[in-house]
C-alpha cells in the first residue's frame, strides 16, 4: 500500500525525465565504441544540431521525449545497416579473392 501511495503520488513527467535520461547516458556510453569515420557516416542526413540539443537537456517535453526515443532508434537502424552493408562488402571481397 505504502509503494502505491508512492507511485500515485510520483509525477508522470518526472518518471518521463527519469526513463528518457536513462536512454541517453545509455546512447552516450555506447557512442564511445564507435569510431569517428562511422559516426560521421550514420549521422550524415541527420539533423545532429537539434538531436545534440535534445540530448543535452536535463528534463524533457512529452514530445521532446518522443523525439529523442525517435531519434534514437533512427541512429541504430543506420548504424546497424551501416555495418551490415560494411559486412558484406567485406564478405564479397573475400569471396571473389
Amino acid at each position: 500500500m505504502i509503494i502505491d501511495n508512492l507511485f500515485k503520488s510520483i509525477d508522470k513527467k518526472l518518471i518521463i525525465d527519469l526513463y528518457i535520461k536513462l536512454l541517453v547516458d545509455n546512447f552516450k556510453d555506447s557512442l564511445d565504441n564507435i569510431d569517428d569515420e562511422l559516426f560521421v557516416e550514420v549521422v550524415e542526413d541527420m539533423d545532429v544540431k537539434e538531436f545534440n540539443s535534445l540530448l543535452e537537456q536535463e528534463s524533457w517535453s512529452t514530445e521532446e521525449a518522443e523525439k529523442v526515443i525517435e531519434y534514437i532508434e533512427d541512429f541504430k537502424d543506420r548504424l546497424r545497416n551501416n555495418i551490415e552493408n560494411k559486412i558484406l562488402k567485406l564478405v564479397d571481397t573475400y569471396n571473389s579473392i
